[in-house]
């Protein structure tokens, strides 16, 4: 396969969301170098890499987060050929685009439009239902329950620094004066909730025009319940809170 004069990857027009490869079923098998099939196929093919940059001190920790927050199984010889004829997907280096980036793959949010690679030019397919239900069962969110505080820490951090303007002055100072633990809980649960608010504010009618049009699904949760309920697997949300606040 050529490794040369790459195509840039194709991405959603909607979302600038990368496009996953098409759903292929039946493949040639890939062999190793020692003449045996590879062990893993269909492989997991992230929808952002290059992996080590991703999880580099560069973006992290919002790069963490839009790392594992879509992949797809591929069959291993489509999965090669996506990455020997396109180059990466464009970096997402601002914290409010990876914010929006990692909402979206968490509402569930898979383009209709996928990646043929059928032929030496990839090119933009549109799915059929069939195609499209199969491409919905092969991709998933690609992280433990374990890793759900990771993300919530990444969402406080990032919509405190983007919206701290819309906290009240009266606000802020009675969090940071407080010296009861419940009382500092609730107060951080305010202020949450009012920058959750402003930060998915300017996605919702993108979700909006998504979800009437299938690539979110109708039950799935709002941008701002699902925010808060990352915000909340957290266990340091107050110091976190707090730090962002005196930042």
């Amino acid at each position: 396969m050529p490794k040369y004069n790459k195509q840039p990857w194709l991405l959603d027009e909607e979302t600038n969301f990368p496009l996953p490869i098409y759903p292929f079923i039946d493949a040639p098998t890939v062999l190793t170098k020692h003449g045996n099939p590879y062990h893993k196929d269909p492989d997991d093919h992230h929808f952002f890499f290059p992996r080590k940059v991703f999880l580099s001190d560069k973006l992290n920790p919002g790069g963490q987060v839009v790392r594992v927050s879509r992949i797809q199984a591929v069959r291993r010889f489509y999965h090669d050929k996506a990455h020997n004829y396109m180059d990466p997907p464009p970096l997402i280096e601002d914290p409010e685009k990876q914010f929006g980036m990692s909402l979206l793959a968490l509402l569930n949010f898979v383009p209709r439009q996928a990646i043929d690679l059928s032929s030496d030019t990839p090119s933009r397919v549109e799915l059929s239902d069939s195609e499209y239900e199969l491409l919905r069962k092969m991709t998933r969110v690609d992280f433990t329950k374990d890793y759900h505080a990771c993300i919530g820490r990444f969402f406080i951090k990032t919509m405190i620094k983007e919206h701290r303007d819309s906290i009240d002055k009266r606000l802020e100072a009675d969090f940071l004066e407080a010296r009861n633990h419940t009382t500092r809980r609730q107060i951080g649960n305010r202020i949450l909730k009012l920058v959750s608010f402003h930060a998915v504010e300017p996605l919702q009618p993108t979700v909006d025009i998504l979800k009437k049009q299938g690539e979110i699904p109708q039950w799935q949760t709002s941008p701002y319940k699902t925010v808060i309920k990352y915000a909340r697997t957290a266990r340091d949300a107050n110091q976190l809170i707090a730090e962002a606040l005196a930042a």
